[in-house]
């Protein structure tokens, strides 16, 4: 059909119903259960022409001819506005599809059209916009600050980038705080970049947004006309794939109109001069090291999200067990609200005792996005992909290589894991705050030092994109010997620091050690630095009172012969010494604790460490009186003083473990002799 022929048929036709919709092609209006519905120009014009011949083939060059007469325009800048018309469409009935693609030959209008009679336009109201109206979104929870906040920063010159990782929350925040800013004054345009694969396109979706004619020598000079002359806030989301041509357009339209109200959102900022960045985190959950009740939990904008989105007839009261594991699940996800919808969706079809095993998979199940929902949120590893697409290669791999920590780690860790990837130092570090920016790490500082944290679904992402590089093998042992080295000096510092301190310091590393030792004792691994790293974690598990894990690990170290005999008489003496305190304390009267301390005592006698020898005799006088041999305990002690011509009243302790030991071998006035002593 020739586009006179067009016109010619959208003059005799008044109205088309479709669905729930009515167009009225002479008063420019769309019209959705008798309410208004806002399109841009040229989605209207498209509209039009498509509902005009439903049933048919569009060409594209029908399409160009008939919106954008005399001009000559991209395809991409069709494609952007068909984009934006079927989302539009698909947010008021999601469940009909209105356009198809046809494969190299244009689009159809594929729902059935009936003619109607005109509305009156005294009905249409507002509906002459031509501006790209906002999604509908969510309502918003523990968010109120953050609107508060960011209407205020509208305000102030410059513009507004609302920057988090992936299904933070980041458009829903936007949208409410413009729809709140605005009220009814004002006009809001919105422009989602995410369709937008090529940066040259940014130009043309920002400017059929706001219904600038793409066939002007400069569209962006007429979008800030618009700015300039309108009461209209223009809403840029998802910039961080095209962010340096963003970053330009916005600071443009910020230098010339610096009271021009613009929202952007963004995995990372645009590092412009009239930015102001908003940080978006995750929603609050409850400490899980703190005891609260359901209610008080419940308080909580997480959990509250989780059970909205979980509510089901299998969970009408949520109990103690419920919220406890629901709880977890938040703390787990770090409270990303993509995160916990999702997890939601999943946990709604299983039974409530079902719950504490969400993730026993890992984070697969996670998939239950909303099906009018962007594909990048349709399953949290698609919103993770969303980001790591992105990423300079140096970054990817960096973030792959970080995988390897189960918690907080510090940037001398990071530096300990460049050259597993062929990283340069300075390449290493630029990564690592990019790392930071684009919010696939959070950075705290504590106690004067950096520290950074992935989280726990974005490491379980990055380990398996690390899995199948070149980096795998050389990432593990790298991180196996920088937990030996922080171990080893952590054993340097246990005798100098109090029990408190000292764990304060190191009680995170216990993960991280666990995984280390997995590493090494696999066959790939490399079980001489197990041993080693099994040695070196003895006061860790020590001071956790962690001993049959202790034990468990120095039993796989002494089953790796050829590995424990390359072990220094020291090492080996500290290993046989802890190996039989563990069984005294963990396996109280195991047949085999006594060959244990005698093995203890031969490896300390031949390590010639003084300080080990006296250590490994008093650990077994101790056993010996427990297991009701004090006697024996007291002839090993003496014995062992002839022979070294020590002095047990002067030992370290010495006093104490003799007046201990007399007790039980009824010595009571020897032991008061000593005790007073003691006292004295």
């Amino acid at each position: 059909m020739s586009h006179d022929g067009v016109s010619q048929a959208l003059s005799k036709q008044k109205a088309y119903q479709f669905g729930d919709f009515k167009l009225l092609p002479e008063a420019q209006a769309l019209l959705h259960k008798g309410q208004s519905v806002t399109l841009g120009g040229r989605g209207f014009d498209i509209l039009t022409l498509l509902v005009a011949r439903a049933g048919e083939v569009v060409s594209k060059a029908d399409l160009f001819s008939h919106v954008w007469p005399d001009y000559i325009v991209h395809d991409h800048n069709l494609k952007v506005n068909v984009g934006n018309l079927r989302r539009s469409l698909a947010e008021l009935d999601p469940a009909a599809e209105y356009i198809a693609t046809i494969a190299g030959r244009g689009y159809k209008f594929v729902a059935a059209v009936e003619n109607d009679r005109p509305a009156a336009a005294r009905h249409i109201g507002s509906s002459t916009s031509h501006h790209t109206a906002p999604p509908q979104v969510r309502q918003l929870l523990g968010r109120d600050d953050a609107v508060r906040q960011i209407s205020g920063d509208i305000d102030q010159p410059g513009y507004v980038t609302i920057v988090g990782p992936g299904g933070a929350g980041k458009t829903s925040l936007a949208v409410t705080v413009a729809q709140r800013f605005c009220g009814e004054e004002k006009a809001i345009a919105f422009v989602d970049l995410s369709t937008v694969a090529d940066p040259r396109f940014v130009v043309p979706a920002i400017a059929s947004a706001l219904g600038i004619s793409l066939g002007l020598d400069d569209p962006i000079a007429g979008v800030i006309d618009v700015l300039r002359s309108n009461k209209l806030l223009l809403i840029i989301d998802n910039c961080e794939h095209v962010i340096a041509m963003a970053a330009t357009i916005v600071e443009r339209i910020s230098a010339e109109v610096p009271g021009a109200r613009i929202l952007v959102t963004s995995r990372e900022p645009l590092r412009t001069r009239h930015e102001q960045i908003h940080f978006l985190s995750g929603l609050a959950y409850p400490d899980q090291t703190i005891a609260l009740s359901t209610t008080d939990a419940m308080q909580f904008p997480a959990v509250q999200l989780f059970i909205s989105k979980a509510r089901s007839a299998a969970v009408s009261e949520p109990t103690e067990d419920y919220i406890r594991s629901v709880v977890s699940i938040c703390a787990r996800l770090d409270g990303l609200a993509l995160a916990i919808e999702l997890a939601a969706g999943t946990a709604s079809v299983l039974a409530s005792s079902s719950l504490e095993g969400l993730f026993k998979d890992g984070f697969d199940a996670m998939g239950r996005g909303a099906r009018d929902a962007p594909l990048r949120h349709q399953s949290l590893e698609a919103t993770l992909d969303w980001s790591y697409r992105l990423l300079p290669d140096r970054e990817a791999i960096l973030l792959g290589l970080l995988s390897v920590f189960s918690g907080r780690f510090s940037a001398d860790d990071a530096e300990a894991m460049y050259s597993a990837g062929a990283l340069e130092p300075m390449a290493g570090r630029d990564a690592l705050s990019q790392l930071v920016a684009k919010s696939l790490l959070s950075a705290q500082h504590d106690g004067g030092s950096m520290h950074y944290r992935m989280a726990e679904s974005t490491g379980t992402y990055a380990a398996r994109r690390l899995f199948g590089s070149p980096y795998r093998e050389k990432a593990k042992r790298k991180f196996a010997v920088r937990i030996r080295d922080k171990l080893q000096i952590a054993e340097r510092e246990w005798s100098s620091q109090t029990s408190r301190e000292w764990l304060g310091k190191y009680r995170r590393q216990i993960d991280d050690v666990r995984a280390a030792i997995g590493w090494a004792f696999d066959p790939a691994g490399d079980a001489a630095l197990g041993v080693e790293l099994v040695v070196s974690a003895l006061p860790l598990w020590q001071e956790l009172s962690a001993f049959r894990e202790m034990l468990a690990a120095i039993d796989t170290a002494s089953a790796n012969s050829a590995a424990l005999s390359a072990l220094a008489p020291l090492g080996r003496a500290k290993l046989s010494t802890a190996q039989a305190w563990a069984m005294t304390l963990a396996r109280h009267m195991h047949p085999q604790t006594s060959d244990a301390w005698r093995e203890s005592i031969f490896h300390a006698s031949g390590s010639r460490d003084a300080e080990f020898q006296i250590r490994s005799v008093c650990g077994q006088a101790v056993f010996l009186a427990y297991s009701g041999r004090p006697r024996n305990a007291l002839r090993s002690m003496n014995e062992f003083a002839s022979a070294k011509g020590l002095d047990w009243a002067a030992a370290p302790d010495g006093k104490r473990l003799l007046a201990h030991i007399k007790i039980y071998a009824g010595e009571l006035e020897s032991a008061s002799h000593h005790l007073h002593t003691l006292m004295n």
